[in-house]
């Protein structure tokens, strides 16, 4: 949410002898990441700027992973490619050298396995490839986070293990964003901050100008600009339903989507995934606001 530094991403900040060592740390006062040295909560494992984890092991396993998978990838590729010269090779031979008809069909017989046996590993090289991509953008990108779910439940189980392990890690990362920005970390609560977001003034802001300069607000501070709106006790149930309504019909970053679903149903007790099951979120306050006649500010999306 803090914005970002110059620090150049691969070189480790310095902590404090007490930090590196795991003393008691005030949970209370924010702490620069150790590589970008964007302001987070003692309590975050993975920087929400840079998204590199606090540990610098497992920031490490982190990338070796990405690289090993990229490189499995590579290697299947060739095996299909392999199989499939093969395949190709022992036709040509069948029909140059005229055998019989019977061995012919079983050399035929082969090379139809074999040809099976290739697309089976392309297709498994293409799948995980995808799971690493969806994967990358998963954490700023709704439809990315949507693919990387339904790989999830893919009938390979070598991809449906690692979309699983992927999509745990991001989901886990956004419940604690959430509640770092709830708890009113940043104190945004009990005053405004126009610069944060990019203005001059926000000074007697109503939900008119909330909508209207939605998408003017950085993407990566959406979720405290929504988050600031929701909370403001001065705002009536329909007002923040109604700006509720408009955000979500335009928004594509899973924090922002997951901070609206979460207050509407504490009004709405829907008990539904915030995440993955937005339309039904959608329905309940497309009606809300017909019911009570609430005009609609509709954004324009980009």
């Amino acid at each position: 949410m803090m914005p970002k530094n110059n620090q150049d991403p691969d070189c480790s900040v310095d902590l404090s002898p007490e930090t590196q060592a795991g003393e008691h740390v005030d949970s209370s006062k924010p702490i620069p990441c150790r590589w970008c040295l964007s302001l987070i909560s003692p309590l975050a494992k993975i920087c929400s700027t840079c998204r590199c984890h606090q540990k610098w092991i497992w920031n490490y396993f982190s990338q070796l992973i990405l690289v090993v998978s990229t490189c499995i990838s590579v290697v299947l590729v060739i095996i299909s490619a392999a199989n499939m010269y093969l395949t190709k090779y022992n036709l040509d031979l069948a029909k140059g050298e005229n055998i019989k008809a019977i061995e012919a069909l079983r050399i035929a017989q082969s090379a139809s396995k074999e040809a099976l046996k290739a697309q089976s590993i392309a297709s498994t090289a293409q799948s995980m490839l995808d799971v690493t991509t969806a994967a990358i953008s998963a954490s700023h990108d709704i439809h990315a986070l949507r693919k990387l779910w339904s790989m999830s439940h893919s009938t390979n189980d070598m991809v449906r293990s690692i979309a699983e392990k992927q999509l745990k890690s991001i989901i886990s990362q956004i419940h604690t964003d959430h509640d770092a920005i709830t708890s009113d970390y940043w104190g945004f609560k009990h005053k405004q901050n126009p610069q944060y977001y990019g203005f001059s003034n926000m000074e007697g802001w109503k939900r008119t100008e909330y909508v209207k300069n939605y998408l003017k607000v950085p993407d990566d501070r959406r979720v405290v600009y929504v988050t600031q709106f929701i909370s403001n006790d001065k705002e009536t149930d329909e007002e923040k339903f109604a700006f509720s309504y408009s955000a979500l019909q335009v928004e594509s970053r899973p924090d922002v989507i997951y901070a609206l679903c979460t207050f509407i149903d504490s009004k709405a007790k829907l008990g539904k995934d915030y995440l993955f099951k937005t339309d039904d979120y959608l329905s309940w306050l497309k009606e809300r606001t017909a019911q009570r006649g609430v005009s609609e500010n509709h954004l324009r999306s980009r």
